[in-house]
């Protein structure tokens, strides 16, 4: 296999061509992993994958794991999740748009990443319903000199609860308070280094992290605001427009992405697999060091 990439969007997104998932032999799997490693995002279009293909492309590239939170598991596969669509509260008007999440890499309020991911699409609403990727090694090669020196001794503190608020979750149900409680507050470093590559990325989470270790709250709020506009710039963002039986494969340790949402009224069927990650980051923080410094 000779992998042939052609750019989506800059550096942030790549169309993938001569692959058959079904058909990987070791010396395909290598090409893929490299290139996978040196990427932020990879775009199959119109690919024919079951169940047990996408599990082997995701094989090539890591180790399936399961999502420690999330729900829904794709019947005789648990290592495929069938995302459902969350972010604001459903009613009863069908035009609602659902499923909107904010700017964010995975599991950043755990010191146990995930190397990625492989989203499938099964079954696409006729509007709306992209999902939103940054290359964040090329935000961090952006920033002015001055700016990544200040970044790069300090610690973000990501919570889970902070992205329940921001995702409209019920902060007073027993079920928000009892997920909360499994995952304490995480100090991540702001510049992430890869292990693999030894590439540096801006390891900002908007959904997650709330507050710099160390710095007076508004202070880091304000920090973690200015990086964020940022790295939101337009410039800096590819949104892909889903069709039936694309794959998007992402390196979560590269990698913002955010979901536009779509009006309940259409049905969104995605089938993720989760790479496990490589090594951890970051440290745990007891009660007493939330705000050390």
């Amino acid at each position: 296999m000779t992998l042939e990439l052609r750019p989506l969007s800059g550096s942030v997104a790549f169309e993938i061509h001569g692959i058959d998932p079904a058909r990987l032999s070791e010396s395909d799997r290598s090409e893929l992993r490299q290139v996978f490693l040196r990427h932020s995002v990879l775009v199959l279009r119109r690919t024919r994958v079951t169940p047990e293909s996408q599990l082997a492309l995701a094989t090539a590239l890591g180790e399936p794991e399961i999502h420690p939170i999330a729900a829904g598991r794709l019947d005789g596969h648990p290592a495929i999740l069938v995302p459902k669509p969350y972010g604001v509260q459903a009613s009863d008007d069908p035009d609602e748009v659902i499923g909107r999440i904010p700017w964010h890499a995975d599991l950043t309020y755990t010191t146990a990443q995930p190397r990625g991911a492989l989203l499938r699409a099964v079954e696409i609403p006729p509007e709306g319903g992209q999902t939103g990727f940054i290359d964040t090694v090329a935000v961090y090669e952006a920033l002015p000199e001055a700016q990544r020196r200040r970044i790069e001794p300090l610690e973000a503190i990501h919570r889970l609860s902070h992205a329940q608020r921001l995702l409209g979750l019920d902060m007073n149900s027993e079920r928000t308070h009892e997920v909360a409680r499994r995952f304490p507050p995480v100090a991540q470093p702001l510049v992430l280094r890869d292990p693999a590559t030894g590439c540096r990325s801006l390891a900002v989470s908007p959904l997650f992290a709330d507050e710099i270790v160390g710095m007076d709250r508004s202070e880091g709020a304000a920090l973690l605001k200015e990086l964020e506009a940022f790295a939101t710039q337009e410039h800096f963002v590819y949104w892909h427009d889903w069709r039936e039986d694309d794959v998007v494969i992402w390196n979560n340790y590269r990698t913002l992405h955010a979901a536009a949402g779509h009006q309940q009224k259409h049905v969104r069927t995605l089938h993720r697999a989760t790479l496990k990650g490589e090594t951890t980051f970051g440290r745990i923080l007891a009660p007493d060091d939330e705000h050390e410094g």
